[in-house]
């Protein structure tokens, strides 16, 4: 609360006495120092005024249970056309009900626990403090719950940081603040709010054009991406978010309310967050091609799980950096041969039909990686040596031969050798 005086009402820089606590504060004033003394007591005696008026509306605001003003949302407006705060509270209840039973995602504790949060996630907004300061959205909703003697940290916590990620660095908050289940309430209620935002706005046809963006769209978008890359904590075997089943249920929970095809809102919204995914990789200092590439990774696709998708970010990043000349080369063929396969029907891949040494050297090479394990970087340096066999098939075999079964049996080699690629990275988008 000082801080929040100091700093946002006041433009005063606080001072610590060595620990947390703030003891005094600074002032810049564009003045010499005649009357020094007069501008302290004035800038002190409204620093206390406001600290009084704080006080008085902290212990007025802790009469009345946090729980029991859920109602007072119904008179506080979202939006004229999305309803009021406790119509989103209520969506985004039912968007972490999507997540638990719908989709497996949270287990019963980690569920109940953000229902609860996402039911008290906005009521602070009801109370004489949140409207007198509102940068304290929140922070006072988790304050009162500790006060008023709830023991659920988790519950808490996602209060505290439901508005959060705002900002795009790996390291900014609340990274270090939540770990494990905490995280992942933390992130179910985070991402209810804003995908609820993003379908509500969406739904109603205000897209965001150009640099026009009044409803901070592209940073609740990007809070979404930050939640799904830096905090859903999810081990190693545990089914993490899709973000494409996600809009779908976001737009599912706004009824009646939107005022455009269903379909429509849902298209338009991954086209939207998967821009906002690559703006977030490319701004974390990653290639724009290498991003570009994993995007245009299959299995899953990055909308599906964008944790996977900046785990494979990583892994080519890396392994490209060991071996830019083979990625560089492989990157050219298979331009070559999605332009080939443009159109061309699947086929089944008969070796009998096989000419040329070179069919038969990339044939024995993509057989061998087809089953291939280990990490992300493991997988992408077996298949950088796929070169050879791929620049001998290009300069060796006519792959639009005459014959119709020879030809359809050389597109479909092709296509067994970029699937590989497609696990990890279209390295046809590489430049």
């Amino acid at each position: 609360m000082i801080e929040t005086v100091l700093v946002h009402h006041q433009k005063y820089l606080p001072i610590t006495n060595g620990g947390r606590s703030v003891d005094r504060f600074a002032a810049v004033v564009n003045t010499d120092d005649a009357n020094a003394a007069e501008i302290v007591r004035g800038m002190e005696r409204v620093v206390v005024a406001r600290l009084r008026d704080a006080a008085f509306f902290f212990e007025e605001d802790l009469k009345r249970p946090l729980v029991d003003r859920s109602s007072d949302l119904a008179g506080v407006t979202f939006h004229q056309k999305l309803g009021s705060y406790k119509d989103k509270a209520e969506r985004m209840q039912r968007l972490v009900d999507a997540m638990g039973p719908a989709l497996g995602l949270l287990t019963k504790s980690e569920h109940d626990a953000a229902r609860e949060a996402a039911g008290l996630a906005k009521v602070d907004l009801t109370t004489l403090m949140v409207r007198e300061f509102p940068e304290l959205q929140g922070t006072m909703g988790a304050i009162y719950l500790r006060a008023q003697g709830s023991s659920r940290d988790d519950v808490i916590h996602a209060v505290q940081w439901h508005y959060h990620p705002l900002s795009i660095e790996v390291g900014a908050a609340p990274a270090g603040e939540l770990h494990g289940g905490e995280a992942t309430v933390f992130g179910a209620v985070s991402i209810a709010d804003k995908l609820d935002t993003l379908a509500g706005y969406f739904g109603l046809g205000l897209i965001p054009t150009g640099s026009s963006d009044p409803f901070g769209l592209r940073r609740a978008a990007q809070g979404v991406v930050r939640v799904l890359i830096d905090f859903w904590a999810a081990a190693d075997g545990e089914r993490r978010p899709s973000l494409r089943k996600l809009i779908a249920a976001a737009v599912a929970g706004l009824g009646s309310i939107a005022k455009r095809p269903p379909a429509d809102v849902i298209a338009d919204l991954e086209s939207f967050l998967l821009d906002r995914l690559r703006y977030v990789f490319v701004s974390r200092g990653y290639a724009a091609d290498e991003v570009d590439a994993v995007l245009g990774a299959r299995e899953p696709d990055a909308l599906d799980d964008p944790k996977e998708c900046a785990l494979r970010l990583a892994a080519l990043k890396r392994v490209r950096a060991e071996a830019a000349e083979d990625f560089e080369r492989l990157a050219v063929a298979f331009k070559r041969a999605k332009n080939i396969l443009s159109g061309a029907p699947t086929t089944t891949l008969d070796p009998a039909l096989f000419e040329h040494d070179a069919e038969r050297e990339l044939h024995a090479a993509v057989t061998r990686l087809a089953g291939a394990g280990g990490d992300y970087e493991a997988r992408l340096r077996a298949l950088a040596t796929l070169r050879g066999p791929v620049d001998h098939f290009f300069d060796d075999v006519l792959v639009m031969a005459e014959d119709e079964r020879v030809r359809a049996n050389r597109l479909g080699l092709l296509t067994q050798a970029l699937a590989l690629f497609y696990r990890v990275a279209d390295v046809s988008r590489l430049t």
